[in-house]
């Protein structure tokens, strides 16, 4: 079982399409509606924690996994329940990056999201579940996931001294939100 995208650089950015196709060999009857295709994002960070306590003394490693995306192909539904014979197939495969609130690749020692396009085929006559997975790199630029919120003013009246003058100031406050 093999992911071929088209993009060979397996660069893309937020609201790009990643097409290619999912190829593998069948050595028996299998159905059409066992096979799928998704992107998936996931993240993972991890942390140490001091946790002193009379049975144990030390750090204690936590991490907490989230996931953002997972965005099935939708298959033809037509072909969807179509019994596939022993050989080798291919689906073509199509599926939309949603154009924003989602996060950039990253890795680091402590951290981590991976975008992947992932494959799972079921057999028919088995719980067996085969998949695979391919790696790609999705940049979300600041300027799609930036929301500049802007409310309220306020007037306020000034007097320094007494009887020397006054004045009066306005301010506009903003709100900058990186989701």
């Amino acid at each position: 079982m093999e992911i071929y995208l088209d993009n060979e650089s397996k660069h893309y950015v937020v609201g790009d399409r990643v097409t290619g196709s999912l190829k593998f060999a069948s050595t028996g009857h299998l159905l059409a509606s066992g096979v799928r295709i998704s992107l998936v994002c996931v993240g993972e960070a991890k942390w140490n924690e001091q946790v002193p306590s009379p049975m144990y003394n030390g750090a204690v490693m936590n991490h907490n996994n989230r996931k953002f995306l997972d965005v099935p192909f939708d298959m033809n539904k037509d072909a969807h329940e179509k019994p596939l014979d022993r050989g080798v197939h291919t689906f073509p495969f199509d599926i939309k990056i949603p154009d924003h609130g989602l996060p950039s690749s990253f890795e680091d020692t402590y951290a981590w999201i991976h975008y992947n396009v992932e494959a799972a085929i079921d057999e028919t006559n088995s719980d067996e579940v085969n998949t695979i997975k391919t790696r790609i790199t999705v940049d979300s630029p600041m300027r799609h996931n930036l929301k500049v919120f802007v409310g309220g003013h306020a007037d306020k009246t000034l007097s320094v001294f007494p009887n020397m003058g006054s004045g009066s100031v306005s301010t506009l406050n903003y709100i900058i939100v990186l989701i």
